[in-house]
């Protein structure tokens, strides 16, 4: 197996989880982040059957199980103006179905696992380190300070606004959505006061409505917060900025139809609300996100075979089949296999180009599912008091509506494996 000099541009879940893989391998991995850490502001990320089961072969899952601030809280499906459960789904449901456990953590949480596990084991991991141009065929990466990085490999793990991609790709790729999502974070104490939202603390919820939702999630492992994600139609906000702050006043108007456990959330939801035990303010912000998918790519990995992007860099998608994370961390295990088939320096081209043609089957049925959801409503029980139609989401990436019968995502799965036959 070819040993590589490995740089990975960004320090998201993508490239994080990418270090640990190519690690394990024996190859020696930096990993260059612009920001000058890692960034605090995120609401939960589930991690589902699919991607435990990638994180648990990398010796990660005493740490995480940890972690998961899921416990034991089942998931909720309501409909959107009155709260009736439309589905419900256990914690331990993920590991009875498929052998492996779904977990939430608040993002922050997630990615500073995931880095010192990748320290702990050799990773160098540099902030506050812009990447500005990429030479595709001397595998190089340039800063914006003129620092060079020479390197055999280079893996964009960059994000929507990827360099490593537009680099690829010989131009500039924007992505685009129509779909914005104000997030809030409020204190867990606010809704242990108050006997109409106190119940939320041991549930994860999912209001389903027409063209929007709303998700709320705990997250005691980021100063005991519970998060509020509210979704729907428009184009506020600004691709890939997070910290722009939204309209509070403008979100209760637009959710004024939605259940009153969400109003009673929205007017909760004060800057002004003082801490119960140090009558000091608490800080409640309401931020607005532009929510981002990238459009279809045909390349992923350039001619010479030394740059290749994953992640959200080139497959970001809309969240409405739960995947995003889960997908980017499939990337990691996928393209470690594939690099392990490398005996030469001539023979990247060939094994990333597999990889290339492994991943984007699965990833587009999952690009195609979302939109579906989207286009009839976000979920079609959403708008149905019929708990017949029924919705789960499944470990390995299924996906079934039970009164339509299953869409499946394994069906892909026979295509990897003849692909992975390319490779012996």
């Amino acid at each position: 197996m070819l040993k590589l000099n490995v740089i990975i541009v960004g320090a998201g879940i993508s490239g994080l989880s990418t270090a640990i893989a190519l690690q394990r391998k024996g190859h020696i991995v930096t990993v260059l982040e612009r920001h000058p850490g890692y960034q605090a502001l995120g609401g939960p990320v589930s991690i589902g059957a699919n991607g435990s089961r990638v994180l648990i072969e990398y010796g990660m899952e005493e740490i995480l199980a940890r972690k998961n601030a899921r416990l034991n809280s089942p998931m909720l499906m309501r409909r959107y103006d009155n709260g009736e459960v439309l589905s419900s789904r256990a914690a331990s449901q993920s590991k009875t179905d498929y052998g492996f456990p779904s977990w939430t953590f608040a993002r922050y949480r997630l990615q500073e696992t995931l880095a010192q596990t990748a320290a702990e084991r050799g990773v160098k991991i540099l902030f506050e380190k812009t990447v500005v141009s990429v030479d595709l065929e001397n595998p190089s990466v340039t800063l914006k300070d003129g620092e060079v990085f020479e390197t055999d490999l280079i893996v964009g793990a960059d994000g929507i606004r990827s360099a490593v991609r537009d680099a690829v790709g010989g131009s500039t790729v924007k992505s685009f959505s129509p779909m914005t999502a104000y997030n809030i974070d409020i204190p867990r104490s606010i809704l242990k006061e108050d006997s109409s939202l106190s119940h939320l603390l041991v549930q994860s919820n999912y209001w389903l409505g027409p063209q929007q939702i709303v998700v709320a999630l705990n997250m005691p492992d980021l100063d005991d917060r519970f998060n509020v994600c509210l979704i729907c139609e428009g184009r506020s906000g600004t691709e890939g900025e997070w910290y722009e702050l939204g309209d509070l006043n403008k979100v209760r108007t637009q959710y004024a139809g939605f259940d009153p456990v969400v109003r009673r959330l929205l007017e909760v939801a004060e800057p002004e609300n003082l801490d119960q035990n140090t009558a000091e303010p608490l800080i409640i912000q309401c931020y607005i996100w532009r929510l981002s998918e990238m459009p279809h790519m045909e390349k992923w990995v350039s001619d010479s075979g030394r740059v290749v992007i994953i992640g959200d860099a080139v497959h970001a998608m809309l969240p409405y089949t739960g995947n995003g994370a889960n997908q980017c961390i499939e990337d990691s295990a996928s393209l470690a296999i594939c690099l392990e088939k490398a005996r030469t320096f001539s023979d990247l081209p060939k094994v990333l180009k597999a990889f290339e043609q492994i991943r984007k089957p699965r990833i587009e049925w999952f690009i195609r599912k979302g939109r579906e959801f989207l286009r009839c409503g976000i979920c079609p029980m959403a708008m149905s008091k019929s708990k017949e139609t029924g919705f789960s989401g499944g470990g390995h990436g299924q996906l079934r509506i039970s009164r339509n019968g299953t869409m499946e995502a394994d069906e892909e799965r026979q295509t990897e494996r003849k692909l992975m036959d390319m490779l012996a």
